[in-house]
């Protein structure tokens, strides 16, 4: 998958990708969006290891872990 999204996108190709795996959207994306009915956030994917803005997305009221691009 890695492959097909880097070469499409050195052709120029704008690419969306909806997934629950964050670490892998922290790792392929260049730009996410976190989704609750609504757009919550959207930034650079270090936003995925905002343990503030993950609460905020997903209506949490502690973290329960963060995600790291690796």
């Amino acid at each position: 998958m890695n492959e097909l999204f880097g070469r499409l996108a050195a052709e120029g190709r704008a690419l969306l990708m909806t997934t629950h795996d964050l670490a892998a959207a922290a790792r392929t994306c260049h730009r996410v969006a976190l989704i609750n009915r609504t757009v919550v956030a959207e930034g650079g994917p270090e936003l995925l290891a905002d343990p503030d803005q993950m609460l905020r997305a997903f209506g949490l009221d502690r973290a329960i872990g963060t995600v790291t691009a690796s």
